[in-house]
């Protein structure tokens, strides 16, 4: 199944594509994409490409900024056996452009998740991410002020406690190995090429622990036995794998990503990647709350 399908463009959509075709880009069509940016199809010459425009999306200047500073980084950095090759990468117009390659979906069957646990616990950890900005404890900090605000607009209960196991846990978090991390670890994220696993959106991409992208991935398949059973047989067989750490990533992925879309949640709009956050959140706090009372 092909990641892009077509839609028709809107006025805003038509000043984008009247930005690259004044850069020379031909054949330029919009695509249906899972991401809060303008994704679309063109051709230059005889080289069809995808075009990634960021949008501004309610965020400062200076996080869309580092967003796409990091993402840019990224692809000039990373091996290039994991991405797309690039075409162009426009800081200043806030644009990356990528060859054209025919994408296919994964992670809908157990063999697939395997494979993303061997990316993301034997291939990522081995690359070196000193190009790209350490991840302070203020990190956390900002986390559980987003915490506070999901507890204020009724979505998750009262996270004090779970603020203070944080805490508690500090010297586990920033302690652990830090290596290349995504941040943003799921099938949307990772897409087939010829057989081979390609990554995309390295908006969010920092030194981090390895748990930090299995926690992305466990809550992307929550809502399928069968693969959240092929992933916990998987990473545990890692010599990477620590459950205490994990629990706290799925925590900390959980809250952004609520917090991301308090508004859906307060509008009580049930979305199932959503409610495989909701669910983690609350599955995972009560894990960790029984732990500390016990």
């Amino acid at each position: 199944m092909s990641l892009f399908n077509l839609i028709k463009a809107t006025n805003d959509q038509d000043s984008v594509m009247a930005f690259f075709e004044s850069r020379g880009y031909q054949n330029i069509q919009k695509k249906i994409a899972e991401s809060l940016n303008t994704i679309l199809s063109a051709t230059k010459g005889d080289q069809k490409c995808f075009i990634k425009k960021f949008n501004p999306n309610g965020r400062p200047a200076e996080v869309n900024l580092a967003r796409i500073t990091t993402e840019v980084a990224c692809y000039k950095h990373l091996p290039s056996a994991i991405l797309i090759d690039a075409v162009e990468l426009n800081i200043e117009q806030k644009y990356i452009i990528l060859h054209w390659a025919d994408l296919e979906d994964t992670g809908d069957d157990p063999e697939s998740i395997e494979a993303l646990v061997d990316l993301g616990l034997n291939v990522l950890p081995q690359i070196d991410a000193s190009f790209l900005p350490e991840v302070l404890w203020d990190h956390y900090k900002e986390i559980f002020e987003k915490a506070k605000q999901l507890h204020t607009a009724g979505i998750i209960d009262d996270p004090k406690e779970v603020i203070a196991f944080f805490e508690s846990k500090k010297d586990l978090i920033m302690n652990a190995k830090k290596d290349f991390a995504h941040q943003d670890f799921n099938r949307r994220n990772v897409k087939t090429v010829n057989r081979k696993l390609k990554l995309f959106d390295f908006e969010l991409s920092r030194p981090n622990n390895a748990m930090v992208d299995m926690a992305s991935l466990y809550i992307d398949i929550k809502d399928r036995a069968d693969l959240v059973e092929t992933f916990s047989k998987r990473i545990k067989e890692s010599e990477l794998y620590d459950e205490e750490l994990l629990d706290l990533m799925i925590i900390r992925r959980a809250t952004l990503f609520m917090y991301s879309f308090i508004d859906v949640l307060k509008a009580g709009t049930k979305l199932q990647f959503l409610q495989n956050n909701v669910e983690a959140y609350k599955e995972i706090t009560a894990k960790v709350l029984r732990s500390t009372s016990n």
